[in-house]
C-alpha cells in the first residue's frame, strides 16, 4: 500500500510541474502543444520516476527493491503524470482557451505546406490533401489522448532504473 501511496505522491508532483510547464509556455506565448517542446515533459518524467524509485528504496523500503516494486512504482508514477497531463491538456483546451488548438493546428498546415516540396513525389497530391484535411479536423479529446501516450515512452526508462536500483 505504501508503494502505491509514495507512487502516486510522486506523480502527481510530476503531473503539477508539467502543469506548470505547460502554463508557463502558455503565458510566453509559445505552443504549448508543441511536440518540438515535448522534451521539457520527458525531462520531467524521467526525473520523478528516477526520484521515485529511488526515494521509495532508500528512504521507505528499507534500501531494498524487487524488481517488480521498481516497475510498479515507476509505472505507477508515469501513468499518474500521463493522467494528470491529459485531463489538463483536455481541460484547458475545452474551457480556458480553446483557440490553442486552432493555432496549432493551423501552424501544422502551414509548416505541412511550406515543406511538401522538399520531398518530391513521396506522397501523392491526394494523399497529402487527405493529411490536411485530418489534421483540420483534430479534435480536443484526440490532443488530449496524443498527449497520454506520449508518455509511455518512459515506461523504458522504468525498466533500465527499476533494474539499475534494486538490490
Amino acid at each position: 500500500m505504501k508503494l502505491i501511496k509514495r507512487s502516486l505522491i510522486f506523480g502527481l508532483y510530476g503531473g503539477l510541474a508539467i502543469i506548470l510547464c505547460f502554463l508557463i509556455l502558455y503565458f510566453y506565448q509559445y505552443d504549448p502543444l508543441d511536440k518540438k517542446l515535448f522534451f521539457f515533459k520527458y525531462i520531467i518524467l524521467v526525473f520523478c520516476i528516477l526520484a521515485g524509485i529511488k526515494i521509495y528504496r532508500d528512504k521507505w523500503n528499507n534500501k531494498k527493491l524487487h524488481l517488480w516494486e521498481g516497475l510498479l512504482c515507476g509505472l505507477m508514477i508515469n501513468l499518474t503524470i500521463a493522467l494528470f497531463s491529459a485531463i489538463f491538456v483536455y481541460l484547458f483546451l475545452t474551457f480556458i482557451d480553446v483557440e490553442v488548438l486552432g493555432r496549432h493546428i493551423d501552424e501544422i498546415v502551414q509548416w505541412a505546406e511550406s515543406n511538401k516540396h522538399l520531398k518530391p513525389g513521396t506522397m501523392s497530391e491526394d494523399s497529402f490533401k487527405e493529411l490536411i484535411s485530418k489534421t483540420k479536423g483534430t479534435t480536443i479529446f484526440d490532443i488530449a489522448l496524443d498527449d497520454f501516450e506520449m508518455y509511455f515512452v518512459g515506461i523504458f526508462f522504468i525498466f533500465i532504473t527499476a533494474v539499475l536500483l534494486r538490490k
